[in-house]
């Protein structure tokens, strides 16, 4: 069943790849092109930035084309493999929190969340598990909220009792955090090792995203 749905979502995927390359001047193959790409995680980045520089100059050069441009841009930035784009931020207690910081000394485990997400807020006692397992062999984890509302999300952090690691907001910071990281949908998580290189990054909630993150804090500290 499920590799059926799977050669279905590969197939309709196909279809509108089709459709972007046989009408490059149509504002829909840019509308279904910017659609498809923030709604894949994983997305072969190749294969969009082909298809986009396909597009008529005419629609390349549009708000919605240069919108796509910047969002390819950031999922470039922000794969496994490359230098994680670097930050400095207020935390939830006025404090500065920079990656910088944490080179040579952590590996650094970012974790998109908002207090309305519900996959994200169950994922806090596997991030529990980990941060008590290994903190102290070099484990670091910041959360980054993409909340508008602020006092919702501290309110999140109390109730379900994750104030031992750093919280970090995007709107009380008016930063775009989430967005150079590429952050479309959450949660997110993101592994950064301590010469600041991404080497994991799952999108979404599973069974499977789970194994794969604890296996490599395992491979690392262990």
């Amino acid at each position: 069943m499920n590799n059926a749905i799977e050669q279905n979502k590969e197939s309709m995927l196909q279809h509108e790849f089709d459709l972007v390359k046989q009408h490059p001047s149509s504002p829909i193959a840019l509308d279904v092109l910017s659609l498809e790409f923030n709604r894949q995680e994983g997305n072969p980045y190749e294969t969009f930035l082909s298809l986009f520089n396909s597009l008529s100059h005419e629609l390349r050069n549009s708000e919605k084309g240069k919108q796509l441009q910047e969002a390819l841009f950031h999922c470039n930035n922000s794969t496994v493999g490359k230098l994680a784009p670097g930050f400095t931020l207020k935390d939830i207690d006025q404090e500065t929190v920079s990656l910088k910081a944490y080179q040579n000394k952590a590996y650094v485990l970012l974790d998109f969340w908002a207090s309305w997400c519900v996959p994200c807020r169950q994922d806090f006692p596997l991030l529990k598990q980990a941060f008590a397992k290994y903190h102290s062999n070099g484990l670091e984890i910041i959360n980054v909220s993409t909340d508008q509302d602020l006092v919702a999300w501290k309110k999140a952090i109390t109730t379900d009792s994750i104030d031992m690691w750093k919280h970090v907001s995007d709107k009380e910071n008016n930063s775009t955090l989430a967005t150079r990281y590429f952050v479309t949908g959450i949660p997110v998580k993101v592994l950064i090792d301590k010469q600041g290189k991404i080497i994991g990054r799952w999108r979404g909630r599973t069974k499977e995203n789970e194994e794969a993150l604890l296996q490599m804090l395992q491979s690392i500290f262990e």
